[in-house]
Order: C-alpha cells, then structure tokens, then sequence
C-alpha cells in the first residue's frame, strides 16, 4: 500500500502531497476507478501517475476527495493534518465503520489548539479522534495547518485499518 521514494528509501520525514494521500487511501481500500480516469479537477490533466492509475478517481467516485471550493484539487501541495483527518473520516465513512467502535467521550476540546481548527474539518476531525486514529501532539496540539509526514500517514493507515477491523 504504502510505497518508498525510491527502491531503497522510505522517507520517513518527508511530508505527503494531497495526491499521495488520496492514493494511499485507494490502495488501502482497494477501490478502483469505476470509469475512465478523466480529471475531476481544473489542474488535473489526466496524465499525472495518480490520473494515469485512477487512484485519483476512485478516490472521488467513492466521496473521499471532493476537492476545493474553486475546482482544484492542489495534488503537489502538501496534505495538511485537517485535510487528513477530513479524508481519513470519509474513508472510515465509505467502510461503513460503526459508531460503537468511536469513543464518544473524546471532543474537540481534547485538542489544546482546537479554536485554529477550520469549521469544515471540526467534525471529521473529532471522529479521527474519536477512532484513535489522530490523537495529537506532546502538547495536546492537533496543528490542523501542518503538513503530514510520511510515517504520520502510515501510523494513520494502521490505525484506521485496525480501528475498521481490516486487519489486526
């Protein structure tokens, strides 16, 4: 699911494009464009690796990626922690995970810097958190604005498979 930067390297501190992450979370669940990998976005041609592979379209066919309000999708800039959690929830959303397996006792306020989260990635935000999956810094900081690191992303995956009794 998760692939190297090269044959030989992870990389682990590097951070993730919003394509990458949209990739890995196809490959994690298996979808597969229903059609052709047409863009779905004005700055997507269809001929990047994630067009080409129709990782990028399942990811929309399945509601994971809507994209922005303008009609882009940014694939090359990095995925920050609120639009993970965001993508992370609709995942979690697609597989159907029930809400039994949440711990509804974990709110927003767990965050110390809950107020710079966006209200648009409040509520997918607090369900990650609730799964577990996203559960903050040292200092009890979400850092909705930062970007994700490539090992932050496969910690993520784990947790979400594990939390949606995909693996053990």
């Amino acid at each position: 699911m998760i692939k190297g930067t090269s044959a030989t390297t992870f990389s682990p501190a590097d951070h993730t494009t919003r394509a990458e992450f949209a990739a890995l979370l196809t490959r994690t669940l298996g979808l597969i464009a229903t059609d052709e990998a047409t863009p779905s976005f004005t700055d997507v041609t269809g001929t990047e690796w994630f067009s080409r592979t129709g990782e990028l379209q399942a990811a929309v066919d399945s509601g994971i990626i809507i994209g922005n309000p303008d009609g882009t999708f940014a694939p090359n800039k990095p995925v920050t922690r609120a639009e993970a959690a965001t993508m992370m929830s609709r995942a979690l959303a697609y597989v159907a995970l029930n809400d039994d397996k949440l711990d509804e006792t974990k709110e927003l306020n767990h965050f110390k810097d809950e107020g710079s989260i966006a209200e648009w990635a409040k509520e997918d935000v607090e369900k990650t958190l609730q799964a577990g999956i996203f559960t903050g810094d040292e200092r009890s900081h979400f850092n909705a604005s930062a970007s994700i690191k490539r090992a932050e992303v496969a910690k993520a995956i784990h947790h979400m498979l594990q939390v949606a009794e995909l693996m053990n």
